[in-house]
Formats: structure tokens, sequence, C-alpha cells
């Protein structure tokens, strides 16, 4: 039997592909943000080069993302789309233990939200934001007040200096 045939028969030339990655699987909590903003998404497997997410976000082939699982964070392009499952291909070496053991998320949640995810790796400071918020408040009140101030002054000089100086004249006669 000729040799084109044979590899037909047994599924092509397996010397020219390359052996695929080993896939690991798993069912994973994670937020995903694409254009449309944060979302959620569920981690289906993993190797070291990519991973298949299940997640509603409308993220196209080439569009990259960005994953986050714990303290893990994942920026990927999107290979392929099928429904609510894609294929991404990521910019780094993934190290599926440390995906994998990243801290516990909240239940997927495909509906309305019912308390809000941190999706920063460290929490904000609402107190500081609150200060410098109050800061720079207080500042262009003050910047306003200021200007309102220096036109009432040259507004009122404007009109007084006519009077005032006829007045001056008539008190004090050359």
């Amino acid at each position: 039997m000729p040799l084109h045939i044979r590899r037909m028969l047994d599924g092509g030339d397996r010397h020219k592909s390359k052996p695929r990655e080993k896939r690991h699987g798993v069912v994973l909590q994670a937020r995903m943000r694409v254009d449309s903003g944060w979302g959620d998404a569920c981690i289906l497997n993993l190797s070291t080069r990519g991973l298949l997410v299940y997640s509603t976000s409308g993220a196209n082939p080439g569009a990259y993302v960005e994953v986050r699982r714990g303290q893990q964070v994942i920026v990927a392009r999107v290979v392929w789309r099928e429904n609510q499952r894609m294929g991404l291909c990521s910019q780094d070496c993934l190290q599926i233990e440390q995906v994998v053991s990243g801290s516990q998320l909240p239940a997927l949640q495909l509906g309305p939200q019912r308390f809000p995810i941190e999706r920063r790796r460290h929490r904000r400071e609402h107190e500081k934001s609150r200060t410098q918020a109050r800061a720079m408040e207080f500042i262009s009140i003050a910047i306003i007040g200021a200007t309102l101030a220096s036109a009432a002054y040259a507004t009122v000089q404007e009109s007084l200096s006519t009077p005032m100086a006829r007045v001056a004249a008539a008190l004090h006669p050359r």
C-alpha cells in the first residue's frame, strides 16, 4: 500500500503535527475583563500555554482578555470561540498549581450579583480616597472663590474709579 494512502487511513502525517500539550480538567471560578468590562468566567481546563474558559462575555477571536483568579492574573488572546466557550492562549507560561490553588472566590453567578467581587490585587482604601476627594474639592472651591473675588474687585474698582476721581478733584482744587 502506498505511503500517502497509509497516512490518510491512520490520521495523517504524525511527524509533521505538533503533539498536543496535556490539558488539566478543572472547574474554577474566575473574573474576566474584556473591552465591555468585567464579568464572571469559569475555567474548564488548563495547560501551560492556554486555557478553556466558559463566559458570557462578548470577546471575539483575536481580542485580548484578562482573567483573574485570586492573586493570579492571566493576560491571554482569544484564539477561538464557540457559543460561551472560548480557547485562550496566554502571553506567559502558566503555573497550573498556582492557578488551581488561588484564593477561593464566591460561587460563579451568571445572573445578577448579590455581593461585589473585588477585582484588584489589593482592596481600595476608601478612607484615603475620601480624604483625597475632600482635599481636591476644597482646593477647587478655594480657586473658584478667589477667581470670583478678583472679578468682583476689578468690577467695583472700575465702576468707582471715575466718581472717586471727581470727588478727589473737588476736594483738592488746584
